[in-house]
């Protein structure tokens, strides 16, 4: 845009003072066509940084919903693993009032045999 407000400027005043003639509005126009260009081009890299934008929005998603679905998992796991750690807590303390209820009648029966 700057390029083609540029060779329309060059122009207007070329056209005012009455010089440069045809050259120079060939030369103008060439600048023209050219700042076009460019920007077409500029506007097709937008267009596909834009698609590619898109592309890794939509797989950034899919990364945040497995990040969920893992971190989901690993709380169950944990709440498992405090649940399993209780029973074996209470499953070790009943072990050793068996243990020591084991020992008080055997030693009752050595007392009494």
């Amino acid at each position: 845009e700057a390029a083609e407000l540029q060779a329309k400027t060059e122009l207007a005043a070329m056209a005012a003072g009455g010089t440069g003639g045809v050259e120079a509005e060939a030369a103008l126009t060439d600048q023209v066509v050219r700042a076009k260009q460019q920007a077409d081009m500029l506007d097709g890299k937008l267009k596909k940084a834009r698609s590619e934008l898109s592309g890794l929005k939509t797989q950034l998603e899919a990364e945040k919903t497995r990040v969920e679905e893992l971190t989901k998992k690993k709380d169950s796991l944990e709440e498992q693993f405090r649940k399993q750690s209780v029973e074996l807590g209470t499953a070790k303390k009943r072990a050793r009032e068996a243990q020591e209820a084991l020992k008080k009648l055997e030693a009752e029966a050595s007392k009494d045999g």
